[in-house]
């Protein structure tokens, strides 16, 4: 059967007459239909594993995907770990801030949390996939 492809509307459109007849009779058929393979057009709705579909002023193709970028990947866990650290330990600092006095159990809390964010901190991310977490005071209790 086939099909074609516009660049005006980044469409594909039926290669055969009676296919493509509903669209002659709405006036929506383009008029710079190019054709594509069959090969081509199923790599383009199916892609293999490792690419993407991609429809832009060279036509419906794929491409392969860019490789995944660790370092950035490990820069956002550091971030949202520390982001994590910070709302657990907010409650003890208020605590001190306002002169209270934190039990021996808050303590040890806050230092494994202070503990945790030393190591958290300490991680060189341009390292990356290489890298050994530090385990969060939350799973070591669990354990």
């Amino acid at each position: 059967m086939g099909n074609m492809y516009s660049l005006k509307t980044k469409g594909i459109y039926p290669s055969d007459k009676d296919g493509q007849q509903a669209y002659i009779d709405a006036g929506s058929l383009p008029d710079d239909l190019q054709p594509i393979s069959d090969e081509d057009y199923n790599n383009y709705i199916n892609p293999p594993d490792g690419y993407y579909s991609v429809f832009d002023d060279k036509g419906p193709r794929i491409e392969k995907l860019p490789p995944p970028d660790y370092v950035a990947i490990a820069e956002k866990k550091k971030q949202i770990i520390l982001d994590g650290i910070a709302s657990n330990i907010t409650v003890y600092q208020t605590k001190l801030l306002i002169g209270r006095t934190l039990t021996g159990e808050e303590k040890s809390d806050l230092n494994a949390w202070l503990d945790y964010s030393d190591k958290v901190n300490a991680i060189d991310t341009s390292t990356a996939p290489n890298i050994t977490w530090p385990t969060s005071p939350d799973d070591e209790s669990t354990t």
